[in-house]
């Protein structure tokens, strides 16, 4: 938890249990702020933005789309494949009517549930396709990444982070 001291011209990092017990509840001491925080500004540049860990990170992201590609795919297999089942009932149902077989009447709440089905299902396939559209990006190229991660490093390194 942090604080301060000298009116406000000093922070530190505490225990929560030291402060509100004092030392009966935690016997570690305060820390500096500016202390602290560049001690875990430097474990993060040097041991969470390593060459490892990014190609790591970009390997699994990329993975990760791959799979996401081909969910979305399959989806709109699905769906298409639902459509077209739809629409072949339709097409036996306006046959029978044509036909004479049945009458209009008789037939009119069924090609209603069926339309209903049809909209509902290419609403889905638009939904799905505009997801994949929206969420699918090229997979990410380590280069690319390590740029990133070195003006990362450079930010942490030349700003003031840790001013009050």
């Amino acid at each position: 938890m942090g604080c301060s001291a000298k009116s406000g011209r000093f922070f530190y990092y505490e225990c929560n249990n030291h402060q509100q017990k004092g030392k009966e509840g935690c016997q570690a001491r305060a820390i500096r702020k500016e202390k602290l925080e560049n001690f875990v500004i430097s474990r993060i540049k040097d041991r969470i933005l390593t060459k490892e860990n990014l190609i790591r990170l970009v390997s699994l992201i990329n993975k990760e789309l791959r799979t996401n590609g081909r969910l979305y795919e399959k989806q709109i297999v699905d769906l298409e494949r639902q459509v077209g089942q739809v629409e072949r009932k339709l097409d036996k149902l306006y046959s029978a009517l044509e036909d004479g077989k049945i009458d209009v009447d008789d037939l009119a709440p069924r090609l209603k549930e069926l339309r209903s089905q049809q909209k509902s299902l290419a609403s889905k396939r638009e939904e799905v396709g505009q997801t994949m559209s929206n969420e699918s990006c090229q997979q990410l190229d380590v280069k690319a990444a390590q740029d990133y991660v070195l003006d990362l490093r450079n930010t942490l390194a030349n700003s003031d982070l840790v001013a009050s």
